[in-house]
């Protein structure tokens, strides 16, 4: 199943020390895997100390979000569609992706999208293990599938934290039940 364009919204018998409470938002998934970021789980990393890293003066009052547990040192931008940078993928009319390391200066400048986040990190599944959570068969069980609801900006940028899990898993539930009547 293609979920690009998703959220995957943990259970919440999940105890997994990444994913429990989390919100995953997909940017990519074919036969070859899935990969996204978890939107809901803010560090102590500010956008400041990140873009001083980088020789650039941002005074926002931003935070880098743990996108995931594979390759933790990529930083990845989720953004409006309005802006973009020499990489810019657009998943769809509610998102784009971001990674290149222009997006720093960009923001040093004032020149950034309406709304954006910054994760470090993402999350991956191949085929296999994504269908396989989504089953809960062996050796994954039901607690480790998944709730799914398309992606809209409030979902992705508007809310944040446990607020944002709880968004999700209410928004699934009307999705779900939207498409029933």
């Amino acid at each position: 199943m293609d979920y690009t364009g998703q959220l995957l919204i943990a259970r919440p018998l999940n105890r997994d020390p990444w994913f429990r409470r989390s919100v995953v938002l997909i940017y990519e998934s074919n036969r070859a895997g899935t990969v996204g970021v978890v939107l809901n789980q803010r560090t102590t990393v500010s956008v400041q100390t990140i873009c001083a890293q980088n020789n650039y003066l941002y005074t926002g009052s931003d935070y880098v979000y743990r996108g995931g547990p594979v390759n933790e040192r990529a930083l990845i931008m989720v953004h409006t569609p309005e802006w973009s940078c020499p990489n810019t993928l657009q998943v769809n009319e509610h998102f784009s992706i971001t990674s290149h390391d222009s997006m720093f200066k960009q923001l040093a400048v004032g020149d950034m999208p309406r709304k954006w986040r910054i994760c470090s990190g993402v999350s991956a599944w191949s085929d296999e293990q994504i269908q396989g959570e989504m089953a809960g068969v062996t050796p994954w069980t039901p607690e480790h599938s998944w709730l799914v609801a398309r992606a809209t900006q409030t979902s992705i940028f508007e809310i944040d934290g446990e607020k944002q899990w709880n968004y999700a898993i209410e928004l699934a539930g009307r999705q779900m039940i939207n498409s029933y009547f």
